[in-house]
């Protein structure tokens, strides 16, 4: 198993987790029967995890179907100061 392998599962499982709470946070506020300003900071913090969430599964997907562990650190470069190690 290569180094890219563990870190594609962990962005995909992040995937998963900040899609779980961005959903939440939309429908939780779209479901409120007066819709007011927490209503909207709710959806804006919802949609906000909603679009990392797509950009770590794209991240995941990229680094899983890179052909070398070079190529998948390229990928994991918007990470910033939290990207592994090559």
């Amino acid at each position: 198993m290569t180094k890219r392998m563990p870190v594609g599962l962990f962005t995909l499982a992040l995937f998963f987790v900040f899609e779980y709470i961005g959903l939440t946070l939309v429908f939780g506020a779209v479901n409120a029967v007066d819709f007011g300003v927490r209503q909207y900071t709710e959806v804006g913090v919802g949609m906000t995890f909603c679009g990392l969430s797509i950009a770590l599964l794209a991240t995941s997907l990229l680094v899983f179907l890179s052909s070398n562990n070079q190529q998948a650190c390229r990928y994991l470069r918007w990470l910033g100061k939290w990207k592994p190690g090559s």
